[in-house]
């Protein structure tokens, strides 16, 4: 089990898929002048999967998908599949997206999560 510096254990997980967002706010990009991370930087899905199932083994239950804007992530419906088909063990209990949600109702038309 992971714990924190005050000895309480960590539960949750926000994992960026992407530093990309489809807004100017300066929550996401406080430099004027950003430079986004080249594409080869960015950790493909297998990977950040391969983490889900590290960090669930040592307590986390909660997973929470970040970025920028993590809708913006080209195939990131797959990784959340990928995540919802773990066996149960392998997998977070809760998991969420955390995002401007501009392009949740695209999506959600697409009918993309079933």
């Amino acid at each position: 089990m992971l714990l924190d510096r005050h000895q309480r254990p960590l539960r949750n997980l926000r994992l960026s898929v992407t530093d990309r967002c489809n807004l100017r706010c300066s929550y996401c990009m406080p430099e004027a002048e950003y430079a986004w991370l080249p594409r080869e930087d960015i950790l493909d899905f297998e990977e950040l999967e391969r983490l889900v199932g590290v960090f669930v083994s040592l307590g986390v239950n909660k997973v929470r998908l970040t970025g920028g804007e993590p809708l913006l992530r080209r195939g990131v419906t797959d990784l959340v599949r990928r995540l919802a088909a773990r066996p149960a063990r392998a997998k977070p209990t809760r998991a969420s997206e955390a995002g401007s949600g501009t392009l949740a109702p695209r999506l959600a038309t697409k009918n993309t999560f079933s």
